[in-house]
This record gives structure tokens, sequence and C-alpha cells, in this order.
């Protein structure tokens, strides 16, 4: 399979400066310590589904932003994805730029501007940002979209362009189980439920039905009879939630924070090799983080030899004194060579 984005490089985006990813595969495993830029890249990549759109760039700016505090200090939270730069005025200015090849097209991403007042007519101040945008797509003509971000107002955008990817973004705030009613519920009535009681099964042979009454999600089983999710273990509750995750982007990425979260170790070893298979069935290229060694392992140790050559274990480490983040990217079987022969810390 080839993958839809084969290269990431971003020179400025929330904490990155500099980081170049290559190489990248079926399924990528973002690893490395608390702000190493595992999210931010993630993040990158759902700014990167839809770059003509602002209101795409406003959500990823938004997402780890209080919901309180969105109305109050939308230019604040804005601001702070970008890379705030003093110019030789002493002014400041805010950039973000990045490029990446996505369906062996290249891409280059540039947005930038500055924060300034705005009087209105009652002599009252507020804060704005002046947002442009420019795009390249390979030897096109750039280009740009300009915006002004007030500090009081969140709008929405609609974009004219199509999506350059179908993809989700499942970050680690959400609720899982309510994430999953939601999920699920668009997928039956798209006519998916076929597909999701196949990844189910594929997981659980005993399951019959799914079904969504109110808030709740029931589950069918030939031996336990009718059952609430919740009544179930992590380990079937998350495979039900990427069951809906699969089965609407097919053909398209999977963006997950933090895969392992809420769910055992022995139950993450079972479901991470079946999250494999169903990527590869389904023709998805999903970007996965996590924090724990115990993941990493689990990882490595239960999934078939085939699947290795699908995977990439991409570790970051930030050089703070040359403001730069470090990537390795290992394909499965040279993680796994390093981890046994020289007992090497992926993570690290």
């Amino acid at each position: 399979m080839e993958p839809l984005i084969s290269k990431l490089s971003i020179s400025m985006f929330r904490g990155i400066r500099a980081l170049d990813l290559d190489h990248l595969s079926r399924i990528n495993v973002l690893i490395g310590a608390n702000n190493s830029g595992k999210t931010s890249i993630l993040e990158a990549i759902r700014l990167m589904s839809q770059p003509y759109n602002i209101g795409t760039l406003m959500q990823v700016a938004f997402l780890r932003t209080p919901v309180t505090m969105r109305k109050t200090k939308s230019v604040e939270y804005f601001s702070s994805i970008f890379v705030k730069e003093t110019e030789t005025d002493g002014k400041s200015h805010y950039s973000l730029a990045f490029e990446t090849v996505i369906d062996n097209i290249s891409y280059k991403y540039e947005a930038g501007g500055d924060i300034g007042e705005l009087t209105d007519s009652a002599g009252g101040s507020d804060k704005i940002f002046s947002l442009t945008i420019k795009v390249i797509q390979e030897d096109k003509k750039p280009v740009y979209i300009s915006h002004n971000i007030k500090n009081s107002i969140i709008e929405s955008f609609e974009s004219s362009s199509e999506p350059l990817f179908h993809g989700t973004y499942l970050h680690s705030g959400v609720s899982y189980y309510r994430s999953c009613i939601k999920l699920l519920s668009d997928s039956i009535i798209n006519e998916q439920k076929k597909e999701i009681l196949d990844i189910i099964r594929s997981f659980d042979p005993n399951v019959e039905d799914i079904s969504i009454v109110g808030e709740d999600i029931y589950l069918h089983n030939a031996i336990s009879g009718t059952l609430p999710l919740f009544s179930y273990g992590a380990g079937l509750q998350k495979a039900v939630l990427l069951t809906a995750l699969l089965a609407g982007n097919q053909n398209g990425i999977l963006l997950i924070d933090e895969i392992d979260n809420a769910i055992n170790i022995s139950a993450f070893q079972e479901i991470f090799s079946w999250f494999i298979n169903a990527c590869r069935r389904f023709n998805i290229q999903a970007f996965v983080t996590t924090h724990s060694a115990e993941a990493i392992d689990a990882i490595l140790e239960n999934c078939c030899v085939e699947a290795m050559d699908d995977i990439r274990i991409i570790t970051l480490r930030k050089e703070a004194n040359e403001h730069k983040t470090m990537a390795i990217v290992r394909t499965g079987k040279e993680a796994i060579r390093d981890r046994s022969e020289f007992e090497m810390e992926l993570r690290v």
C-alpha cells in the first residue's frame, strides 16, 4: 500500500521547530516524552485535510482550549498554535509553516498574522488577529486566504474545495462513549451497519447485532444476550469505538491521540493487532500516539510478521538548545531489533 501521507515536514507549529518525517507507512506510532510534539503532529495532519478552509485552522487552534474561554480570549488561544517572532521594529509576528506529500503530490502550507486592536463606533476596543494563509500545490500558483479573527467572535467557515483526504481526529480529551454514539449513529444512517458488524465480529464473533436507543448502545450477543455497551470491558468498548472510526474512514486517514488510553494492557495487545488488520482491510493509514513503554512492547510483541512491514515506530525528542525536534523513524522489524538486541528504550 502506498500511504496517503508519505512525508511531513514542520518548520513552525505550536512547540515544534524543524521536524522532518519521511518513509511513513500504514500504521505510524508516535512515541516520546511529554511535550515532544506527538499531538501537534496529529493536529498538523488534521489541518492539511482541508488547508483551504480557515475553519479547520480555527478548529485545530481551539482543540486544547477550555470551551468557557473561547468567547472572551479567542485571539489569545488562536495565536498559541503559531510561533511568535519579534521583528526589528519590536513588533510581534505570528507564523506557522509545514509541507507534506499527499497521494504523491506536495503541498506547502504557510499562515501568519499580527495582533492588533479594533475600535468600534461606540469607542470600544477588541483584539483582532489579521490572518493570511498561503497554500502551494506543487507547481501551481499559490492560493491566498485572508481573514480577521476577532477576540469575541467565533465563526464557522465553509470550504468550496474538496478535502485533500478524508480523515478523523480523535483527541485524548473527548468522551469515548459519547463519541462512539455519534460516530455509530452517523455510520448506521449512512448504511454502513453491515461493515460495522463485520469489524466488531472480527473482534467478537458472537455479536449478532448492534443498536442505539436514546444515548445508549446495545450489543446483541448470541451467548450473553442483549447488554448495554458500558456493561462490557474496556477492551470491547474501545474496539467498538475504533470500529465506528474504521467504518467511516475507508481509504482515508485516522488520527488517534493516546490510543492505549483507558485500556488494560492485556486487552491492548489483542486490540492493536486487530486494529492493524482492520486498517489493512479497509485501506486506512493511521497515526497514533502513546507514551507507554508497555503499549510499545505490546505492539511489537503481538503483531504478525507481515504487519511489521506496515508499522513505523517514530521516536520524538526535543533538542532544547537548538529549538529542533529530532525524529527517528524505525520499521517494526528495526524497532524489535533495537529493543531486543540493544535493550533500547524506544521512547527516548
